[in-house]
């Protein structure tokens, strides 16, 4: 597998408590919080992007799942701290690229322009990139191959600024940018930080900034009609996840007498069972996955990834002369 240059993590499975309100999610611009985030790093042409999930889990699947990006669950997110994301997205990504941006989510305001300096910067780096306000560093931080070691070996002490203490090869980059600097812990802090960034964006209206459309599709099977698409895949992988289709249903916040009716409506236009009914007893019964159903999503899921990788690409070409 060719490594890409930039791939991206965020880590985005705590519970904000301090905030009150569910970060990743909340209204930012014309979006959400982590979908910012996500539509910058695409107009950057960064499209290997790793988001880590864990409190509402099956709530940020749902809003992700037209955003052609790879999620990774962290069971433990109640228990674990934002150290142990980070590893999760770092080992996921170690083999896929040659340069790591770590952002966190609750950092979502940092300028087109920020970003763009610190890419260029990162392709001449050995070690690791980060913005300076100030004289005062912030995010996001960019990792070059010879710096993942230093954060999968790490024991954790003091988090990520217990691995950029052993790091040799740092790379400060000066900007005006405030935003690198400003977290959302609480409601007060969000409240000022959309404030500030509405005041930056008035500010730079009539320069070169530019604001992409975003881009999304539904791949959905038909025989006849249409029997098989995003909704039940999901459905499919909660019963693979949970080991009972009630249990699935109650997640997705579904009727089971629907539930089942996706899938035995699928299981006949596919012509092969979906779903392997273990008997009750001790602990109850419950419901598996059957080969056949897990090779029918394993290749929608091939195919909605290198159609969407491919629709990006042309998207990016087509709408590239966009500015606003």
């Amino acid at each position: 597998m060719k490594k890409k240059t930039f791939a991206a993590v965020i880590p985005a499975a705590g519970l904000s408590s301090r905030m009150g309100n569910f970060k990743p999610l909340m209204p930012f611009g014309e979006t959400t919080v982590l979908q910012s985030i996500l539509h910058l790093l695409k107009a950057k042409k960064v499209t290997e992007i790793a988001v880590v999930t864990g409190y509402r889990a099956e709530e940020m699947n749902y809003v992700l799942q037209q955003e052609d990006i790879t999620i990774l669950y962290n069971g433990a997110y109640r228990k674990s701290h934002m150290f142990d994301s980070i590893c999760m997205g770092f080992d996921y990504m170690k083999d896929r690229a040659e340069h790591v941006i770590l952002w966190p989510v609750d950092i979502p305001a940092v300028t087109e322009e920020t970003v763009e300096k610190l890419l260029c910067a990162a392709e001449k780096s050995e070690g690791v990139v980060y913005p300076v306000h100030n004289g005062i560093s912030g995010h996001p931080v960019i990792f070059s191959e010879a710096a993942y070691e230093k954060i999968l070996s790490h024991d954790g002490r003091e988090g990520l600024y217990g691995v950029l203490k052993k790091i040799q090869a740092v790379t400060e980059i000066a900007v005006e940018d405030p935003f690198v600097l400003m977290d959302m812990d609480t409601k007060e802090d969000y409240r000022l930080l959309v404030e500030k960034k509405q005041a930056w964006e008035r500010e730079t209206l009539m320069g070169s900034r530019v604001t992409p459309f975003t881009f999304t599709c539904q791949v959905s099977l038909q025989y006849g009609e249409i029997f098989f698409d995003e909704k039940l895949v999901y459905l499919l992988n909660f019963v693979d996840r949970l080991g009972s289709l009630k249990k699935a249903c109650e997640e997705m916040g579904i009727a089971y007498s629907y539930g089942w009716k996706l899938i035995k409506n699928a299981e006949r236009r596919a012509g092969f069972s979906m779903l392997c009914k273990n008997p009750g007893g001790i602990g109850g019964g419950g419901s598996t996955l059957t080969p056949s159903c897990r090779q029918l999503i394993g290749s929608y899921e091939l195919f909605c990834k290198q159609l969407k990788t491919c629709g990006q690409e042309i998207f990016l070409g087509c709408f590239d002369w966009y500015r606003r």
